[in-house]
């Protein structure tokens, strides 16, 4: 089991915790049980175990039979676990995961509700709930579902949201909730995770391109860490960090194309989140034909990517 960490703690200014009934001891153990079993099924999905993972690298090229199942990617999630199961419900997506005929590839932010209204951005309960149905989803298939990691997925970076740091938010909700045993199985998944996806006709990862890495070996080596910005490889901090911002972008037309190259992917394109999309939709497209912005946590609007046979096609829901 990861060893605990000990950190500073938060003091939310809600009463959440007072009208959220306290969880009783098998509830408790249920919980620890989902974590730790998602920290085992990571390790099911790794090459050496017949999966994808490579490190910190999801690599769908390196197969050992060539890959004939869709890929199914989305956007952010933040907690709306009902945006998940829609996907899932939409064309039989979760049958052709039970079936081997697709492949689960969310791209991190699975984690803390997105509002203007400062009440839901202190609401964790959702994000727990989200992130263990995931979780079981990924126990039950390890290699057919492979979640990407996202800035918001991280407990220790002191995230911030309307003045309210999420990440540290979340961190003490499953301490006082689960205890300190399932905050290090937690942990442990972090540091187990991955942040890119390579596949034919395709890359994908929660932030922008990541500039500062020369190969792909160097990335599948990032030791992922659950720490402050300033401690953290600066590589996973790219990857889960950069955005084409209109103001102040951090990468742009160069960036994904070098990217792409370093992939082994020139013609193909390259799929992210966390840049909320500059329209009312689930998608952006950022660079005609080459770079998508991709959000699944939208009330208004919602759909995935599916690749199938190195073409990606774009899905509306609603």
């Amino acid at each position: 089991m990861p060893r605990p960490e000990h950190s500073r703690q938060t003091h939310p200014p809600t009463s959440e915790y007072n009208h959220l009934k306290p969880p009783s001891h098998a509830e408790r153990q249920r919980a620890v049980s989902i974590v730790s079993k998602y920290l085992a099924a990571l390790f099911k999905g790794t090459f050496t175990a017949g999966g994808y993972q490579q490190g910190a690298l999801v690599d769908f090229t390196t197969a050992k039979q060539p890959l004939t199942q869709e890929i199914i990617i989305f956007g952010d999630l933040h907690a709306r676990l009902d945006h998940l199961k829609r996907i899932l419900e939409h064309d039989g997506n979760l049958i052709k995961i039970r079936q081997g005929r697709a492949i689960l590839l969310p791209l991190g932010d699975i984690v803390h509700r997105q509002s203007y209204n400062r009440l839901e951005l202190l609401e964790m309960a959702s994000s727990v709930e989200t992130f263990h149905f995931l979780a079981e989803l990924k126990t039950k298939y390890p290699t057919a579902v492979y979640p990407l990691l996202g800035n918001h997925d991280f407990l220790e970076t002191a995230l911030s949201k309307q003045g309210i740091e999420q990440s540290l938010l979340f961190r003490d909700h499953i301490q006082r909730r689960f205890g300190s045993e399932y905050v290090a199985y937690y942990r442990g998944a972090l540091m187990a995770g991955a942040l890119v996806a390579v596949g034919p006709g395709f890359v994908a990862l929660h932030g922008g391109p990541i500039k500062g890495a020369r190969s792909l070996q160097q990335i599948r080596e990032i030791k992922i860490q659950d720490r402050p910005h300033l401690f953290q490889d600066p590589l996973q901090w790219e990857a889960t960090n950069n955005r084409m911002l209109v103001d102040k972008p951090d990468y742009g037309p160069k960036d994904v194309q070098r990217f792409l190259e370093l992939c082994g992917q020139p013609d193909g394109v390259l799929i992210v989140g966390h840049t909320p999309p500059r329209k009312n939709f689930w998608k952006d497209e950022v660079i005609p034909g080459k770079h998508y912005v991709l959000d699944a946590s939208n009330p208004d609007s919602l759909g995935y990517v599916r690749i199938r046979a190195g073409v990606p096609e774009f899905v509306t829901i609603i």
